[in-house]
């Protein structure tokens, strides 16, 4: 992944240079100057752009709260239990798993692998 280069030194290439957070960000605006403020899933999926930006990064609560803004995206516009709800859940996952391990964090992943599992299942059977 682009955001993950380092250079000569083996710093992150990216740390002084927040180009693909802004580009991600204007992105995102641009879904929302051509969309409007409405839940789609062009919304999502420009909102963990951002998040995914974000996570390369390591800024996992600045990620977080895109993940669940796109989360919440999806669960308004199509259903609580729609399949594309489990890819983006995934994502929080993933910042998830950036955390220091404790009970909670290990919980909250369950809770999510488990609503995912249930979806799934609910979908394809």
């Amino acid at each position: 992944m682009h955001l993950n280069q380092v250079n000569q030194a083996g710093d992150p290439k990216y740390d002084n240079q927040d180009r693909p957070k802004v580009y991600a960000e204007m992105a995102f605006d641009a879904v929302k100057s051509i969309y409007g403020d409405g839940n789609t899933y062009v919304h999502a999926k420009a909102l963990a752009a951002v998040g995914k930006a974000y996570l390369g990064k390591k800024e996992r609560e600045a990620a977080e709260e895109r993940f669940q803004g796109a989360v919440r995206y999806i669960k308004d516009a199509f259903a609580h239990d729609h399949p594309l709800v489990s890819k983006f859940q995934a994502y929080m996952v993933e910042a998830f798993n950036q955390r220091e391990e404790s009970p909670d964090r290990n919980k909250l992943m369950n809770d999510i692998c488990d609503e995912n599992l249930a979806i799934a299942e609910k979908a394809y059977g």
